[in-house]
């Protein structure tokens, strides 16, 4: 028999994302297909994604709030073992159970324990290869949580890897430079966790998890 290649629905998806939800009620649903929990200035978030097959897949990451970004990109991405990591939507009554104790065993920071920034953010720069948008999201994480000169270190990083002659340059290189720049002001001023607060407080807003 052969699969359905149509994607699933937002429709379709929903009873798999609330089925999910009822086993972390203290997460939220977050643009229909994600869940999401908040320990400022982090999120994390499992996306169940629509692949082309007609599955889903669940996918872990975090995002770091105080580097803004115009669209909502994966940090930390993590998929399941290879036999859970794409669900056919024939199957998913069979094993959703599963799928809950594989994210619980395998996706980190661990989906069951509190979620602390600190934490997060030494677990970030242990994964770190590191990439330019590593680099971009751990100088202000460090930066908020009170380690200017990680903070800095992460900005010169970041600078040394967009002028690596072998790079392709980015169109966000710009913009990213100029707020690391301006985060090292801020640093030198004795501002930083004032002016980042006023960022994070703008980029919840614009993603929803505040009101304007």
């Amino acid at each position: 028999m052969r699969k359905n290649s149509v994607r699933l629905t937002l429709k379709e998806l929903r009873p798999i994302v609330e089925f999910y939800h009822s086993h972390f009620p203290e997460w939220k649903v977050f643009e229909k297909d994600t869940l999401i929990r908040e320990a400022s200035p982090i999120v994390q978030c499992i996306t169940f994604d629509r692949i082309s097959a007609g599955d889903y897949r669940p996918v872990g990451y975090i995002r770091v709030l105080v580097a803004p970004s115009p669209f909502w990109g994966f940090e930390l991405s993590q998929h399941l073992d290879v036999k859970l990591r794409e669900i056919d939507r024939r199957r998913h009554e069979l094993i959703k159970e599963q799928v809950v104790e594989a994210m619980l065993a395998e996706f980190v920071p661990a989906i069951d324990r509190p979620l602390v920034a600190e934490e997060v953010l030494n677990l970030y720069e242990a994964y770190a290869l590191p990439t330019t948008s590593e680099a971009y999201s751990l100088a202000p994480l460090n930066a908020y949580l009170g380690h200017f000169g990680r903070a800095k270190s992460w900005c010169e990083r970041f600078k040394e890897l967009i002028a690596a002659p072998d790079r392709l340059p980015h169109d966000l290189d710009a913009a990213h430079l100029a707020y690391l720049d301006q985060l090292e002001t801020w640093i030198e001023q004795g501002d930083a966790k004032e002016q980042l607060e006023r960022v994070l407080q703008e980029e919840r807003r614009k993603w929803g998890f505040a009101e304007a």
